[in-house]
């Protein structure tokens, strides 16, 4: 949305693609809490090394889904287990977990 086109797909590049599509960083307060947001949704980007990235959403149920591809979006990881905390569920080849993001409702809008 941006114009930005990153020169690998790695964490800090997708991160900064989403940044400037308005999306925050935010860090939980110890680490095994998830992160509060601030008003906006939260998301967790995931890393498939030099191929690809991910986004896993918050839901209001208190689990995350994500949509993987042309498949339905779906609250449950490669195992069929619930998602919970994307940093532990089983993400498959999206091996690297970078980091939780806000978005700010006022710039990016969470389908």
């Amino acid at each position: 949305a941006n114009g930005y086109t990153p020169p690998s797909t790695t964490g800090p590049n997708m991160q900064y693609g989403t940044e400037l599509d308005g999306m925050v960083r935010i860090e939980p307060t110890s680490p095994n809490c998830l992160p509060i947001p601030n008003g906006g949704n939260l998301a967790a980007l995931v890393i498939w090394p030099d191929t690809d990235y991910h986004f896993y959403r918050l839901d209001n149920d208190g689990t995350f889904s994500h949509k993987p591809g042309q498949t339905a979006a779906r609250n449950v990881d490669n195992s069929g287990e619930m998602i919970r905390d994307p940093r532990i569920a089983d993400r498959g080849p999206y091996s690297v977990f970078h980091c939780f993001l806000e978005t700010n409702s006022n710039n990016v809008n969470i389908m």
